[in-house]
């Protein structure tokens, strides 16, 4: 059986996010991100939605509303620990609008390794 697999990588300023920060690859492998294409099991999870989880992001992410985090902070959290909390270590940034252009500025990576 050959399964199909989405993999998407975000880049800034045409450099790939995990080398503008200097971190390895593989440590983002089990990060997650809320435009992730993952399915979940619907019926351990039956009010997951994935679909509102990718539409609330990208309105976030294109300033169309307010950032939510666990800090409480004008953050945007792009990748999280894969368990969910943000308290283990994020990739944020802050996003200003000018006119059209929407920038995501002071990227950076708050991690906390065991």
């Amino acid at each position: 059986m050959n399964a199909h697999k989405t993999a998407f990588d975000i880049f800034v300023n045409q450099q790939q996010l995990s080398k503008k920060l200097g971190i390895d690859r593989f440590d983002m492998a089990y990060c997650d991100v809320d435009l992730d294409t993952f399915e979940v099991d619907t019926t351990k999870f039956p009010d997951y939605n994935r679909k509102q989880i990718n539409t609330n992001a990208v309105s976030r992410f294109l300033g169309n509303s307010n950032p939510t985090n666990q800090f409480g902070t004008d953050r945007i959290v792009l990748y999280r620990c894969h368990c969910g909390s943000d308290y283990c270590g994020v990739i944020s940034f802050r996003l200003e609008k000018q006119g059209d252009v929407i920038l995501w500025k002071d990227i950076r990576c708050t991690l906390i390794k065991n």
